[in-house]
Order: C-alpha cells, then structure tokens, then sequence
C-alpha cells in the first residue's frame, strides 16, 4: 500500500499539515526511544521504566518547556521575507526559530521593530555574514544549532557571544 513506503512517508512529512507533522514527530521519537529501549534490553536483559521515561521526557521537553511558560506559536508560514518581517514585528516576537535561508533573505528585509531577544537556525549551518548581519539588524543574538531535531540538537555556537566553532551539549 501506498501509505507504508518510506517514500510516501518522506512526502508526507514535508508537506504535513501542523496535525500530520506531529503524529510523524511522534512516530520517529518512538521510534527513537524504544530503538534505545531495546538496545537496553539487550545489552542489559532488562528494561529500567525510570530510563525509558527520562529518554521519553528529553526528547519531548523542548516543545513542553516553552509551552507550559506561556510562550504563542505563531502556525501561519511565510513564504516570502518581507511577510516573515512583518510577522516578527506585528506579533511582537520574542524568540525566532527559523532556518539558514530565511536568515539569508533577512538581510534584505529585516524586521523594521524587533523585540527579539534570541533567535535560533537550526537544519544546516548559517552562514557567519548572515549571523553578524541579523544580530546587527534586530540586537538578537543568533543560536546556530547543529544536528538539530524537533528535540534538540547535539552542538550550538553564538556568534555574538564570539563563539566560532560549535560546542557540543553534553
């Protein structure tokens, strides 16, 4: 069936709606952490429920944290720069988490008021003069993240901060 090759899946995830999207965030994370659990097993010949629930709960707090704090989603999806812009400053942004290109095509059209107080680009490298010339713009440090999922990633580096090379998170 159509529904089951991974071609399909792969599809499904790039042009998810908010719904599809999720079901298929949780799909991999259980994928991921019962994987873990059944590598416990085997090397241990036991699972320890206080394990699989902590690796359960890490790769879920990064969404949680920020929710439960009271912070808005902004679910609509700009397509072009100057709309992501507009969005920024008009629901009075705080934090930003984009990617490389949108951070590139800000350049020509930053924020003209942005409250931004960090901003994070995560699902390849940013460019150092896209970085520099964000922070320039709107006074937010950029937190490039590498090897970034819905949870987290594994290495970060914050070019205003003077950081060049990435450090890992241990």
């Amino acid at each position: 069936e159509e529904s089951r090759t991974l071609a399909f899946m792969a599809w499904k995830l790039i042009s998810a709606s908010g719904n599809e999207a999720v079901i298929v965030f949780f799909v991999i994370s259980g994928y991921l952490v019962g994987g873990a659990a059944l590598a416990e097993f085997l090397r241990e010949g036991d699972i320890k429920l206080s394990n699989y629930l902590l690796r359960r709960c890490a790769r879920l707090y990064t969404v949680l944290v920020p929710l439960l704090a009271g912070a808005g989603v902004y679910t609509a999806t700009p397509a072009f720069p100057a709309e992501l812009a507009n969005a920024i400053t008009d629901r009075g942004a705080t934090v930003l988490v984009t990617v490389p290109a949108y951070y590139r095509a800000l350049k020509q059209h930053p924020p003209s008021d942005s409250r931004l107080r960090m901003a994070f680009s995560s699902a390849s490298p940013l460019a150092d003069a896209d970085a520099d010339a964000f922070s320039q713009a709107t006074g937010a440090p950029v937190y490039d993240v590498y090897g970034s999922t819905e949870t987290g990633g594994i290495a970060s580096r914050c070019r205003v901060a003077g950081e060049n090379g990435y450090t890992s998170f241990d």
